[in-house]
């Protein structure tokens, strides 16, 4: 079964903060949570803290004109790497760093009507 990493990057007018941690195995179903508050950034995996990076920064708020999810985004508008996978839900929150425990709650209540296991 191949495993890959869960990473994150965070680009802020050319500069690149990374945070790469846990492995993430193919064919299961996991839930996912990253936050940025101040220069921490975070990543839950399964209700559960797996990674902490606490010199990275908070993305800026403008209209932007490209996004990413589960690729890699290159200048030239070619990722390189791609999830090989399902996005089933996605959310965002602006102004709030969710908590440990909110985090947990989360993964206790989430909807598992899709999963393939």
């Amino acid at each position: 079964m191949p495993i890959a990493t869960i990473g994150w990057d965070v680009y802020d007018e050319g500069n690149c903060e990374h945070l790469y941690c846990s492995e993430l195995p193919s064919a299961t179903w996991t839930h996912l949570v990253f936050t940025v508050s101040g220069t921490t950034m975070k990543v839950f995996k399964n209700g559960i803290l797996v990674g902490t990076k606490i010199d990275g920064h908070e993305p800026n708020v403008v209209t932007r004109t490209q996004h990413t999810i589960g690729a890699f985004n290159k200048t030239n508008g070619l990722s390189t790497y791609c999830l090989d996978g399902t996005v089933a839900h996605l959310r965002f929150w602006n102004d709030r760093e969710l908590s440990a425990e909110i985090v947990s709650n989360l993964y206790s209540v989430r909807d598992t009507s899709f999963n393939q296991n």
